[in-house]
């Protein structure tokens, strides 16, 4: 009975430990769907992205970026990483258009696949792409649109621009002091693209020291925008029901002066349409034609 027990709690510590390794490791067989970045050959920064993102996600980038080594054959780690390996390919090519996906079924490693899409595909040493960019970057108005859409459009281009410029920092604290000058030239670039109605609170922003963060800026000056929102549409709602009146009464007054002249009420004495507050000698009028005596 005892062994019986004995057995009984090995074999339930096994079970526990295999369903808490299996709870812990990614689900790998669980596709992310996110066909409106598969590769077309003309996408290759968003899409790179995209798989950034799923694959990071699932805990295995390391399978594209080749951390993750082959084992030999035999080994006791071979198998999953034959699993995992086969499983991040098939992922890849599901995330490519059927022409350009089937070039890549006959490769052996999710990181060939992936060093291979980016010899092929990518542009990210393209000199005059990133000119491009940043020539775009810099001519980048609100014009007509809105805040959010000139903010947003210009974080995708930012994104862009970070592609090209992906440096291994070798010291953390160096990297630190460069993104904090880099978002620092961000808000000038967004600050510089506002309308001219939105300088005030521009020159505010300006004005504080230190300089906030890109993040806090936008949203003072959303905030801003939506105050002049406001206050624009409040102030031709002040009187939302008087407004109606005197346009009723300015029409009314219209419509009867221009039926007096239609009539053709005459005074007798100035011959001018009736009523006529100049006209103050005689009682009788005529219209059209008919003496009409006005009683006292």
């Amino acid at each position: 009975m005892a062994g019986g027990n004995q057995s009984d709690v090995t074999s339930d510590s096994a079970s526990s430990a295999t369903k808490s390794t299996l709870l812990s490791t990614p689900d790998l067989g669980h596709t992310l769907q996110i066909t409106q970045h598969k590769l077309n050959g003309l996408n290759f920064r968003e899409w790179y992205q995209s798989v950034l993102l799923v694959i990071r996600g699932k805990g295995k980038v390391g399978y594209l970026t080749g951390e993750i080594c082959q084992p030999k054959q035999g080994d006791s780690g071979y198998q999953q990483w034959e699993v995992e390996n086969s499983i991040i390919m098939a992922l890849l090519i599901n995330f490519m258009e059927a022409r350009i996906g089937r070039t890549f079924l006959f490769y052996s490693s999710a990181h060939e696949i992936w060093k291979g899409v980016q010899d092929m595909y990518s542009d990210l040493e393209n000199t005059s792409q990133c000119f491009e960019i940043r020539s775009i970057l810099r001519s980048t108005r609100q014009g007509t649109i809105t805040v959010t859409e000139y903010y947003n459009r210009l974080v995708d281009l930012w994104h862009n621009m970070d592609l090209f410029y992906s440096i291994p920092w070798k010291c953390s604290d160096d990297g630190n002091t460069y993104n904090q000058m880099l978002e620092k030239d961000r808000v000038f670039d967004f600050l510089q693209g506002l309308n001219k109605d939105l300088d005030e609170v521009r020159g505010r922003i300006l004005g504080v020291k230190p300089l906030p963060s890109l993040r806090e800026v936008f949203s003072e000056v959303r905030r801003e925008e939506s105050r002049r929102r406001v206050m624009l549409t409040s102030n031709d709602d002040i009187f939302p029901e008087e407004q109606p009146q005197g346009s009723a009464l300015m029409s009314s007054h219209s419509q009867n002066h221009k039926v007096n002249k239609d009539v053709d009420h005459l005074c007798e004495n100035c011959k001018k349409p009736f009523p006529y507050e100049g006209n103050l000698l005689e009682n009788t009028w005529k219209t059209k034609g008919l003496e009409v005596t006005k009683s006292a």
